[in-house]
């Protein structure tokens, strides 16, 4: 009972490291997007390269797993199944003070809780990038309607009239680009 009551307590500590390490992951790319110095692609590659990293450490697969059984209500009921049992066993009491058997209650709607929170923080990270790649893209287009506006417009102010059109050499017809 003990071991199960340190498993879920570790359970919860890794969401809160894989949590943590998400809002570190979007500091980071916070910085990136306001310092202007990474194009949005490699904007869009430090956010992916972030959530690889993440995944390959030890609590961000146990969060992938949980997030695997979280899709299936099947397995929240098989999880819930199993620790009744447990609960009701008649030397918990022995093993466990009375907070621990609440926490230990508590435990699949508070593990659901702080994985809707991690999701929350991952989902904020991935619009804010979306957002960025949006506005820079805008940005990007009126930079090149600007530009497209310059050169109009000093085509505007060439005096066409002095450009009369020249003899070829060779073939002696008004063709500027005769080669």
């Amino acid at each position: 009972m003990r071991e199960v009551y340190t498993l879920a307590s570790s359970l919860r500590a890794d969401f809160r490291r894989v949590e943590d390490s998400w809002r570190d992951a979007d500091r980071a790319l916070r910085q990136a997007i306001l310092s202007a110095q990474q194009h949005r692609g490699a904007v869009i590659d430090q956010l992916l390269d972030g959530h690889a990293a993440l995944l390959h450490t030890q609590e961000g697969r146990v969060f992938e797993s949980f997030q695997q059984q979280l899709d299936d209500q099947a397995e929240l009921a098989d999880m819930r199944t199993r620790l009744r049992p447990i609960l009701a066993h008649p030397l918990i009491t022995q093993a466990l003070d009375d907070l621990q058997r609440s926490e230990l209650q508590l435990l699949v709607p508070q593990l659901i809780k702080e994985a809707k929170v991690v999701q929350a923080v991952r989902a904020r990270s991935e619009r804010e990038v979306a957002q960025f790649m949006k506005t820079g893209q805008a940005a990007e287009n009126q930079r090149v309607g600007q530009l497209l506006n310059d050169i109009l417009n000093q085509a505007l102010h060439i005096d066409w009239s002095r450009q009369a059109p020249r003899r070829c050499r060779r073939c002696r017809y008004r063709q500027p680009t005769c080669r």
